[in-house]
């Protein structure tokens, strides 16, 4: 079905679409300004690899602490038999033992953050700070470590 004259009156000149288009374009580039404001607002901290978070939210960072997986890994027994027996992602026995040492880091990852006040844990260099003046993120991996009796 064509435009017929009653579908077209509004349309006939182009001020018209102007009249809507140009303040909605305004508004919405106001409003991501105000956002994009809003959020340089958000904190003193950035993630860098959300890949690498083992605890809090990647956007809300106030108080982060950092630890090195690997060195925590390494001290839980359930990992250290997956290296001893050389067990690959082939191996049934690796998957359950993995699982197994993954509950027991993200345990200890938990209860570090809890008792420290830490509201984000990553891994150690996936913080940057943003801003002058704020503090480093924490290295909490012998806490970590600590926690997994």
């Amino acid at each position: 079905m064509g435009w017929g004259a009653s579908e077209t009156r509004g349309l006939s000149s182009g001020r018209s679409i102007g009249r809507v288009v140009v303040p909605t374009v305004l508004a919405l580039t106001a409003v991501l300004l105000l956002a994009s404001t809003a959020e340089a607002g958000l904190g003193d901290y950035r993630c860098t690899d959300t890949g690498r978070v083992y605890y809090g939210n990647a956007r809300l960072i106030r108080k982060p602490a950092v630890c090195s997986a690997d060195r925590v890994y390494r001290h839980i027994p359930e990992y250290r038999q997956i290296l001893a027996e050389h067990l690959t992602e082939k191996d049934v026995r690796y998957h359950f033992l993995l699982k197994e040492a993954s509950k027991k880091f993200l345990k200890a990852v938990k209860a570090t953050a809890r008792a420290g006040g830490f509201d984000f844990v990553a891994e150690v260099g996936a913080v940057k700070v943003v801003r002058d003046g704020a503090p480093k993120p924490v290295d909490k991996t012998d806490t970590v470590i600590a926690k997994l009796g």
